[in-house]
């Protein structure tokens, strides 16, 4: 990573780097720990990510101080539950919702000034519209903002189907789709 950033070109440049840590909790019943010792674990992992982007991050911010950093996840890490898989179960438990559909988002706009279309974030679904609108100089992306909603597959706990968990607003919600 640091030899792309030192050798980067003048006319502009873009690096995805992918970090895999935290992750999420054991995939399936039979890999989990439990409840508790996964959310150990995930935690210990959180320090070794946190450690790998501060650095990350310092090193761009010394050979760049005018360059957007995005950082991003898919997904939360399903803390609180035993196994990612029980996730197809209904729940009403607000941080069981939010650990699931939480995508932490962290952007360092240039010269560390957010500009107004950063009010436009609400999820992670919008962010290559927004970030597209502002690289661009071109606001017509934004008139195509996707609803924020998040979505999930059940198939325990309610009739099973494809179910809306967060609105648009970022209330939680159980609508089936």
């Amino acid at each position: 990573m640091e030899n792309a950033i030192v050798s980067k070109n003048d006319g502009g440049n873009f690096f995805f780097i992918e970090i895999f840590e935290p992750g999420h909790i054991s995939t399936t019943r039979e890999a989990s720990k439990g409840k508790a010792a996964e959310r150990e674990q995930w935690l210990e992992k959180l320090e070794i990510a946190n450690a790998k982007i501060e650095k990350m991050v310092n090193l761009i911010t010394e050979k760049d101080p005018g360059a957007m950093i995005v950082i991003m996840a898919d997904h939360g890490g399903f803390v609180g539950l035993d196994y990612t898989r029980q996730v197809y179960t209904k729940t009403s438990n607000p941080e069981i919702i939010y650990t699931t559909f939480g995508a932490m988002l962290a952007i360092k706009w240039p010269n560390d000034e957010a500009p107004e279309m950063d009010s436009h974030f609400k999820s992670c679904v919008n962010v290559f519209r927004i970030l597209f609108s502002y690289l661009g100089d071109d606001e017509k992306y934004l008139q195509h903002l996707q609803k924020d909603g998040s979505y999930l597959i059940i198939k325990e706990g309610a009739e099973p189907g494809v179910y809306e968990y967060i609105d648009d607003s970022g209330n939680i919600v159980f609508k089936k789709v």
